[in-house]
């Protein structure tokens, strides 16, 4: 067999190995050239390409591409039959790729060249309003844990590669939809409600007089994050820009659409209305042993050096505990209720301080995610107090030494945002008490993890 024939044989089985590898779906054509070859065949390198694509594609969605210790590039250009040219600088071969205009799909899809062995892409964006949805779109909708929540609009793309029918009209795409799942806070609808009924906690006198249902609009986009917050529908100027505040900073999980022929998810934007009533009602959780605790027996501003030698800071290295708050359950009262704090110091066998679940490094993570370029502010040392409940919401925040109004606005608006687990007090008797700590916690910016 001639060299060249023989290379291209096994670059062939090289790119099929490395496809296989990644779980892409490769299709190896023979070659029919007669002769030696000459290092330019379209079909070799329309393979090259197609799986160059669906690499990148990977890396996109957070996958691993594996190319057996080789960079992408250097892979890619090793698999080519063509050793003349560098990949990156080949000019597109006919029918390689072509994107098509979203407004007249019938007309781009009648000008794609069909040439034997060239994948094909086709990509579409279709935007949709409130009534497309209505007429269209509405009984293929779910909204998992999510039942104030409706769709006014978004956009969907729709990506379709290699053989099989394209879906080319908005029509054909709705038909060809076997479900939407729209875009929903991850914990669901009653958790929202808890925390926001924390963040607005500083409030809580004022707001408990608000009646009244507001309406917050945004958009949920293709990663969860939420942008374009309005109050559609508000209450009160101070009231709507808290709720706006509190918004920004989410994070849900994106709406995503399945075709009846996959089984993958394809994300899309939406345009959402959530209805919050005022007051707030929730499910509160109950935590501890016990549903139900006494009013609070004790409550100190300061820790004695009793519960300073018993206190531990699980995975908190600069978070010191101010005071607390004693909650006792009902199993406990009677035995304890006539007793002061240096007999329940002394009946705890274990006293933990609250703690941010992952420890600091990932509060400081969570505070990088959210402060954004606010991270990387400042060059001194912030400290922050505020109270975590039994419940692990956070409440009373304020900065006492700060940077600047800016970054000390952005941190308190962060850590409303926040859950930690609570100060616990194990007792001889193996029961708990729950506990309400007033805490500081000290952040070093720019912040290093």
């Amino acid at each position: 067999m001639a060299r060249g024939k023989q290379t291209c044989k096994i670059l062939k089985e090289i790119r099929k190995q490395i496809a296989e590898e990644n779980d892409i779906e490769l299709v190896i054509e023979e070659c029919t050239y007669k002769g030696d070859c000459l290092g330019t065949c379209p079909r070799c390198e329309a393979e090259v390409r197609y799986l160059e694509r669906e690499l990148k594609k990977r890396q996109r969605l957070g996958k691993v591409a594996v190319v057996a210790g080789m960079s992408l590039g250097t892979m890619l250009a090793a698999t080519s039959c063509d050793t003349n040219k560098s990949l990156s600088k080949k000019e597109p071969l006919a029918g390689d790729v072509v994107a098509v205009a979203p407004d007249v799909p019938e007309v781009a899809k009648d000008t794609i060249p069909q040439l034997e062995g060239i994948v094909r892409l086709l990509r579409i964006d279709y935007p949709f309003d409130d009534v497309v949805y209505e007429q269209s779109m509405k009984n293929l909708f779910v909204f998992p844990e999510m039942n104030n929540l409706f769709i006014r609009g978004g956009k969907i793309q729709y990506e379709h590669i290699g053989g099989g029918d394209a879906y080319t009209t908005f029509e054909e795409l709705i038909e060809a939809t076997k479900e939407f799942r729209a875009p929903y806070y991850p914990e669901g609808e009653q958790k929202l409600l808890e925390n926001l009924s924390f963040y607005l906690s500083d409030y809580k006198k004022g707001t408990k007089n608000y009646n009244g249902e507001m309406e917050v609009v945004f958009t949920v986009d293709q990663t969860g994050k939420l942008s374009d917050i309005e109050i559609q529908k508000g209450i009160d100027e101070t009231l709507d820009a808290e709720v706006v505040s509190f918004f920004e900073p989410m994070k849900w999980e994106p709406a995503y659409y399945q075709l009846k022929d996959e089984s993958r998810d394809w994300p899309f934007e939406c345009r959402c209305v959530m209805q919050i009533q005022f007051p707030i009602r929730y499910a509160e959780t109950l935590m501890g042993i016990v549903p139900m605790y006494n009013p609070v027996l004790l409550h100190l501003d300061s820790v004695s050096p009793e519960v300073q030698a018993k206190m531990v800071f699980p995975e908190s290295k600069r978070l010191t505990v101010n005071g607390y708050e004693l909650q006792i359950p009902e199993s406990l009262y009677s035995t304890y209720k006539e007793y002061k704090e240096p007999y329940l110091v002394e009946k705890a066998v274990r006293i933990a301080a609250p703690h941010y679940l992952g420890g600091e490094p990932a509060m400081l993570q969570f505070l990088e995610e959210y402060l954004g370029e606010d991270a990387r502010k400042g060059s001194r040392e912030i400290e922050v107090e505020f109270t975590v409940l039994v419940t692990g919401g956070v409440r009373d925040v304020e900065v006492v030494r700060g940077i600047d109004e800016k970054l000390d606005a952005q941190v308190i608006r962060v850590f409303k945002m926040m859950e930690w687990e609570p100060g616990i007090w194990e007792m001889e008797s193996g029961e708990q008490i729950m506990v309400s700590c007033s805490c500081t916690q000290k952040i070093y910016f720019p912040l290093k993890q």
